[in-house]
């Protein structure tokens, strides 16, 4: 989780001094210390308000800059006093506009902020999502899915078209989301953002990847995640409805750089697993493999064809998250045999049926339901499509 700081270190001094200086002149003026010192005290806690602090620090560049105008007039010429107030207002509502760092609280290091609130509005992630600047700054997901943004925003400034959280009709009236899409003239890049920490474990053919949480002296914590390279093959899948086979689609799973890839192999997928850091370098060795193949028209069209989609309903997004804890549940019914849930029960021995998954061979991946008393009964089972992976 970040924090968001409101000044950087300079700005700190300067608020504090200035704080300092117009008390002391209030308190001078009406020869009262103890006002002098609640007037410090009150404009302090007004810079600490986000909602108000942009008026007062007009209001209080404004006072500066008359304060350095009645200071010049006695020294220059009315003219230069002039020139010197306006430079010294502007300087002041520079430094007050601001915005400062991002703290990690985990590695306790500071980095620069992705961009102020003021620019963030006119960034094409905004006005895709309407997600306002501190909810996105404050919700985990969000946040990956921007940062992704704000690492390969420059390729907008070569056509690039980036498109984010759209809903695919899957059939069976469920959706399936992308995260992150980017058209561009190699093609199209579907990334799927892992916002996480702690260190992570998985291979591309198995169903699920661990977190891992250490805990200290041997201990530890583990939640265990759908593998998000097959989570993008499904995404995948479903938007070659939608433009076909023939355009090179590169599936891209972004973590983030606050956690650690331990063991993660990428073998039986043709995705990659990257980190934040590493996704500029690994963007741009996809493009190398395909070069150009998409004008600037075809990506348009291709914009155009799929943003309806990234302006899916509430209605929408909340039947998708329906779906998705439904599809979860059906798989936690074999660990949940003593909550009474109803479980597959085999046909010809009577026993429990368990998800199983294929780990070697040509269908290696796929998932089946299996006799739990295997191997004195081998009866197995398809898993219905409208039962396999729908994130």
């Amino acid at each position: 989780m970040k924090n968001k700081g409101n000044f950087t270190m300079i700005n700190k001094w300067f608020v504090g001094m200035e704080c300092v200086i117009i008390a002391a002149l209030i308190g001078l003026r009406i020869k009262n210390l103890w006002c002098g010192i609640a007037v410090f005290f009150a404009l302090l806690c007004i810079f600490c308000i986000p909602i108000v602090r942009g008026i007062f620090s007009i209001l209080c560049s404004a006072f500066d800059a008359i304060i350095v105008y009645n200071i010049a007039i006695q020294y220059l010429s009315a003219p230069v006093a002039g020139i010197m107030t306006f430079c010294a207002f502007w300087l002041f509502i520079r430094l007050h506009r601001k915005t400062g760092v991002v703290t990690d609280k985990e590695t306790g290091q500071e980095e620069p902020e992705p961009s102020s609130a003021e620019k963030y509005y006119e960034q094409s992630y905004y006005q895709i999502t309407h997600n306002h600047y501190y909810d996105m700054l404050h919700d985990n997901g969000k946040y990956g899915e921007y940062m992704i943004y704000e690492k390969l925003r420059n390729f907008e400034k070569s056509g690039g078209k980036f498109l984010f959280n759209c809903y695919l009709d899957r059939g069976n009236n469920k959706t399936t989301e992308i995260d992150v899409l980017l058209i561009c003239g190699s093609g199209i890049f579907v990334f799927e953002s892992k916002n996480y920490n702690g260190w992570i474990y998985g291979k591309g053919w198995e169903k699920n990847w661990t977190q891992l949480f250490p805990l200290g002296k041997g201990l530890s914590e583990k939640i265990q995640f759908y593998n998000p390279l097959k989570q993008n093959e499904t995404h995948i899948k479903y938007l070659k409805d939608y433009v076909g086979s023939n355009i090179p689609i590169f599936s891209i799973v972004v973590f983030a750089d606050k956690c650690t890839l331990k063991r993660v192999n990428t073998k039986g997928s043709s995705g990659y697993v990257v980190q934040l850091k590493q996704l500029v370098s690994t963007v741009n060795q996809c493009k190398e493999q395909t070069g150009n193949v998409l004008s600037k028209a075809e990506i348009l069209d291709l914009y155009h064809q799929l943003y309806p989609y990234s302006q899916a309903s509430q209605e929408v997004k909340e039947k998708h998250i329906q779906d998705v804890q439904d599809y979860k549940n059906l798989l936690n019914t074999n660990k949940e045999e003593n909550k009474g849930v109803q479980m597959l029960v085999c046909p010809r021995c009577g026993s429990p049926m368990v998800l199983r998954t294929i780990k070697r061979g040509k269908n290696i991946g796929d998932v089946f339901y299996g006799c739990s008393a295997f191997p004195d009964c081998r009866y197995t089972r398809e898993v219905p499509e409208s039962q396999k992976s729908i994130e």
